[in-house]
């Protein structure tokens, strides 16, 4: 990857809270190291491709039609390897739990959105991130559902459990599987790796989420960059976004901006309609921006600090020389981002049931370095 920090890191939101978002980094490139090749071709493959050539210039070339066919259907079937038809159907799987029905349906002009689940609630979250790096010529312009370069994948279960402060509603997250996977390694085949698994308690705020551990059946609350980074990432989209308007009643069609200082981007947003998402009545808010490349400086240099300021780096980690040089890579290369961020929250719990993220970053002076990364998460029954 041509930038560790990519975007995957932006705290932007991710579930509402900074806290969240600062770790994507952190959970995603720990498989940059495992899945990155070069683009350059080696001087054996040159070879290889030299003899290649060299033979089929001298195979006779009429053919016919039929037979040409078949001999291209048997070279496909054995050029697949068991491996990488493995990856493509462990992906495939994937896919299926986030095609859901989204149906746009009506909603009143006018209504009220609190986060309130039941007690005793139940249901399951899974969370989706799928990197594409355009330089990578097995997935160049590839994007959202085809089979990515490397992906995270974590399945959870949440419970609306008795307030555990200032009688806010929380949720008990336990995930069951987090899995890193890539359709490639250094050595060409396919990556997969599953992460510990455990559970911690959420609570949402107003600006953000808190979150607590179970220590014998006592919740503590701990740093976001403390609690399991599984559960956590099932906690984040199972929440209300903080940055929705406070202000009651709400309108359909409404427009409004996050400030700068609390997402590291001046973010408009936009009440977009209705939906039933798998048989939940959502609202669907939508939110997007083009960064500037000072833009992107800015929010590079806020999500650093979010990532102090949770305790989410490494410990050693050296804040200020990563900073320099984060602006010295954003304005060499001139580096711009875009973004697109959908969210369906249930109006009558106010938890979000499905989210939909996509990043774009954009290098002018190298842009097949471009990447791309598509987060879609969705709670079902």
């Amino acid at each position: 990857m041509a930038d560790h920090f990519g975007p995957w890191a932006t705290a932007i939101d991710a579930g509402g809270n900074p806290e969240l978002s600062a770790f994507w980094r952190r959970r995603l490139t720990m498989l940059a190291a495992a899945s990155e090749t070069s683009p350059v071709l080696s001087r054996r493959d040159l070879l290889w491709l030299g003899t290649a050539g060299a033979l089929a210039g001298v195979l006779p070339t009429l053919r016919l039609a039929p037979a040409m066919a078949e001999e291209k259907k048997a070279a496909e079937a054995g050029n697949k390897s068991p491996t990488a038809s493995a990856y493509e159907k462990e992906w495939g799987d994937r896919v299926k739990l986030l095609d859901v029905p989204i149906k746009k349906i009506d909603g009143p002009a006018t209504f009220t959105l609190d986060f309130a689940p039941p007690r005793g609630m139940q249901f399951r979250v899974v969370s989706l991130s799928a990197n594409y790096s355009r330089w990578d010529p097995r997935v160049e312009r590839a994007e959202y559902p085809q089979p990515p370069r490397w992906y995270t994948f974590t399945d959870g279960r949440a419970s609306v459990i008795a307030p555990v402060e200032d009688k806010r509603p929380a949720l008990l997250i336990r995930a069951q599987q987090h899995v890193l996977a890539g359709s490639h390694n250094r050595k060409g085949v396919p990556y997969r790796e599953e992460k510990p698994c455990g559970e911690c308690v959420l609570v949402p705020r107003a600006d953000g989420l808190d979150f607590f551990d179970l220590d014998h059946g006592v919740a503590k609350k701990v740093l976001a960059g403390k609690a399991n980074i599984a559960a956590r990432v099932c906690a984040g989209f199972a929440s209300r976004p903080g940055y929705i308007p406070q202000e009651r009643p709400l309108t359909a069609g409404m427009k409004w901006r996050i400030p700068e200082k609390l997402h590291g981007v001046e973010l408009p947003c936009e009440i977009a309609g209705f939906a039933d998402v798998a048989g939940h009545q959502a609202v669907k808010i939508v939110a997007e921006k083009h960064m500037t490349n000072q833009e992107y400086q800015r929010w590079g240099v806020w999500e650093l600090q979010q990532e102090k300021k949770y305790d989410v780096a490494p410990k050693g980690f050296d804040y200020e020389t990563r900073t320099k040089e984060r602006l010295k890579s954003a304005i060499e290369k001139e580096t711009t981002m875009a973004l697109r961020f959908v969210y369906y929250i249930d109006r009558r719990t106010g938890i979000t049931v499905r989210a939909e993220k996509k990043w774009l970053i954009h290098y002018p002076k190298t842009p097949h370095q471009d990447q791309a990364l598509t987060l879609i998460s969705q709670v079902l029954a």
